[in-house]
């Protein structure tokens, strides 16, 4: 178990290699760290695990992961691609909040439900491609995403909440 705020604001803290018998991460573990620039996550994705790690611009996520915790990402502005996670099914509220060099994210197949504000703010995410297992696009989850030019909505989709894409300019 790695504590609440374990690390936080570490900021000369550059590689983070965590063996994968750690299994827990309190809430904020390595918030604020800005130098780690690359991470790979085995067990968990607790909440606020990475807020404002500005450095960060590569995350591989594991397989045997299925949650992006709340505000996991939130503020990551440096934040270009994440891969992997192909066993996700809900990502978290804030969880990319303004990662504003976001371009493109390939997770899982599998996402149901994609929380409020989840991607708001990630101004050059271009590529949105959902699942066949999309249920639910909650208020904000793509707002303010100014590049996103196309998207095709499966069968599955049930919900989409107010405001999910406001502000997407080029969307036609």
């Amino acid at each position: 178990y790695v504590g609440n705020s374990a690390f936080s604001n570490c900021n000369n803290l550059k590689n983070v290699e965590l063996p994968k018998s750690v299994m827990e991460f309190g809430k904020n573990a390595f918030m604020g760290c800005s130098s780690i620039n690359k991470i790979s996550i085995f067990n968990c994705i607790s909440e606020g695990m990475f807020i404002d790690c500005t450095g960060l611009s590569v995350v591989n996520i594991s397989d045997s992961i299925n949650y992006v915790a709340n505000e996991a990402f939130r503020g990551c502005n440096n934040l270009k691609e994440v891969k992997g996670g192909e066993n996700i099914s809900k990502i978290g509220k804030k969880a990319f909040y303004k990662c504003s060099s976001l371009m493109k994210i390939d997770l899982s197949k599998n996402i149901e439900i994609i929380e409020k504000s989840a991607f708001e703010g990630c101004s050059k995410l271009q590529e949105v491609e959902f699942s066949d297992k999309i249920r639910i696009i909650s208020k904000k989850a793509f707002a303010e995403c100014g590049e996103i030019e196309s998207i095709n909505f499966p069968e599955s989709i049930r919900r989409i909440a107010n405001d999910a894409f406001y502000k997407c300019f080029k969307l036609q």
